[in-house]
């Protein structure tokens, strides 16, 4: 028995080294490579419907009905491929909801999936040319997303990017509004997480210092300059930073730095596993008594398997840990949409997944692309769909989408504690089922 446990934990463990690298945005480097061939995705979920006014229903329409393809790009192979998995899985739980309401307007839809390593423009070629979508969602890292914009402008490929954060990613639509209008992004940007992290500290916490503690990637240097810049403006004094690398298993240093900065709480924005050895190391300090940790960037720290694993041999590990998450938890859900979903992710990936809320973007991507359709009656006119997405609303797990001028939808930021061994939401006050408490 003991063997099996310890076998769960080394899979859950794996799941969540995959899951956790998802919020970075490093640049990758796109290579000339063979297409990979891409497939259709299929999935047992229950196609059964919340009960919301939102969801999508069939409507008489004449004409071809055939199916409307949506291509979805993601790592499937290196660290973050069980996060990818996750997160088509999310697609076509939208994608079967929707089909078996009807369609949109007649139209099925269908989804395929390509791997974007090695090559994201082998991928999108394969999507494009070869499964003949017409809209395409995900696309893991920012530098591929900027790589093949051009080909897929060229396509008028309707892209919806449900993962990085950069700021600069959609900065030439108000330039090239022609060539970039067909692009949009359910995610946060690395000024959003800042904003909201500042904001929900100066109004609680109200600390006189922080600390800020990263791998050393593109979006982390980008968010630690957003975070300073708000910090200062709210008489906040930054005590200090650190970067290090992906494969960082030994904090020692890290430890050192923090507890000779002396800050009243220490910002961690780690997306790896390296999170928990930290906050391990962190509070093995005695020297570290009453620096609080405010987790922040939705990644692997953030999903309840990790969460769940790091208490299984240390329960008071996480106390006092402060999470900034999207919207919505499956204890707490902010709407039946988040209750409906959660379930279904527990069906389709099994126990040891449980829900959290990142990975439910590609599932509302699907659903305001549906949306989109239905407003603009018509599968076969990019323009038109476009105009629609511009105005088009979706009430999601995380909230109700419309897309603002830049084309970005920013869901809303929940904090959270591990209390007694559950999510326990403590801010904002509308939706908290819970108060901080830094000792449990």
């Amino acid at each position: 028995m003991k063997t099996s446990i310890i076998v769960v934990i080394a899979v859950v463990v794996i799941i969540v080294l995959a899951a956790g690298i998802y919020a970075v945005t490093l640049t990758s480097t796109t290579k000339t490579t063979t297409p990979t061939t891409s497939s259709v995705v299929t999935s047992s979920a229950s196609s059964a419907p919340p009960t919301s006014s939102s969801t999508i229903v069939a409507t008489s329409a004449s004409g071809n009905c055939a199916p409307y393809n949506i291509g979805m790009m993601e790592d499937l192979t290196s660290s973050v491929a069980t996060f990818a998995n996750e997160s088509i899985q999310m697609a076509q739980i939208a994608v079967n909801q929707i089909d078996a309401a009807g369609g949109v307007n007649c139209h099925q839809l269908k989804l395929f999936t390509a791997n974007e390593i090695p090559s994201a423009s082998a991928a999108a070629n394969t999507l494009v040319l070869q499964d003949n979508v017409s809209a395409m969602l995900g696309i893991t890292y920012a530098g591929d997303a900027e790589a093949i914009f051009p080909f897929l402008s060229a396509h008028h490929i309707i892209t919806i990017m449900t993962t990085a954060s950069n700021n600069a990613l959609l900065q030439n639509l108000t330039s090239d509004y022609t060539d970039y209008k067909y692009f949009f992004r359910i995610t946060p940007s690395d000024t959003g997480y800042a904003t909201d992290a500042i904001n929900y500290l100066s109004s609680t916490l109200k600390p006189s210092s922080i600390y800020f503690v990263a791998e050393d990637l593109d979006f982390s240097h980008e968010l630690f300059q957003n975070l300073s810049n708000f910090a200062t403006a709210d008489g906040i004094s930054v005590a200090g930073s650190v970067f290090v690398p992906l494969s960082q298993t030994d904090f020692a240093t890290t430890v050192s730095s923090v507890v000779a900065a002396k800050p009243a709480v220490v910002i961690d924005c780690q997306t790896g596993s390296g999170a928990g050895t930290f906050i391990q190391e962190l509070k093995a300090n005695p020297q570290a008594a009453g620096i609080k940790v405010l987790y922040m960037c939705n990644g692997a720290l953030a999903d309840p398997g990790f969460q769940a694993y790091l208490e299984g041999s240390n329960p008071s590990l996480l106390n006092g840990v402060i999470y900034q998450i999207e919207a919505g938890t499956a204890t707490v859900p902010l709407n039946n949409v988040t209750t409906y979903l959660a379930t279904q992710y527990h069906n389709v990936m099994g126990i040891y997944y449980p829900y959290y809320s990142f990975v439910s973007n590609d599932y509302v991507a699907v659903q305001i692309l549906a949306a989109a359709l239905k407003q603009a009656g018509t599968t076969s006119d990019p323009n038109a769909i476009v105009s629609a997405l511009q105005t088009a609303q979706y009430t999601g797990p995380t909230g109700t989408i419309q897309f603002n001028s830049q084309h970005i939808w920013v869901p809303a930021f929940w904090y959270t504690q591990i209390q007694n061994g559950k999510e326990v939401v403590i801010y904002p006050s509308s939706v908290a089922n819970g108060s901080f408490n830094a000792t449990a």
